[in-house]
C-alpha cells in the first residue's frame, strides 16, 4: 500500500468515525415541529375505525404495541405516518404491548 493510499484510507476512516455518531445524535433529537393530529375523517382514519376517545375499556393507543410516545397527551403511530395519535384514542389495529 503506497502512502498515498494509505493518507486517503487514514481520513476516510476517521470522517467516518466522526460521521456516524453525529448522525445518530441527530436523529435521536426531538422535531422542533410536532405532528398534526390525526383527522378522524380522514381515508384511513376511517378505514382503521380511529376514535379520538376510546370506547373500548383498557384499550387505547398508550398501550398499543404500535404506540410510538412522544409526551403524554399524544404520540406517533406508523399507521398515521406524519400525525399523531391521542394518547386515549383507538383503532381496530391495537394490539396490545406485550
Amino acid at each position: 500500500m503506497t502512502d498515498l493510499n494509505r493518507r486517503k484510507f487514514s481520513k476516510l476512516l476517521g470522517t467516518g468515525a466522526v460521521a456516524i455518531p453525529l448522525a445518530s445524535l441527530v436523529n435521536s433529537l426531538p422535531s422542533h415541529a410536532a405532528a398534526p393530529m390525526v383527522d378522524p375523517e380522514a381515508a384511513n382514519a376511517k378505514a382503521l375505525m380511529y376514535m379520538v376517545e376510546s370506547d373500548q375499556e383498557g384499550k387505547t393507543c398508550s398501550n398499543c404495541a404500535l404506540y410510538q410516545a412522544a409526551g403524554d397527551e399524544s404520540g406517533g403511530c406508523p399507521l398515521f405516518s406524519g400525525s399523531s395519535v391521542a394518547a386515549g384514542a383507538w383503532c381496530s389495529a391495537y394490539a396490545p404491548k406485550a
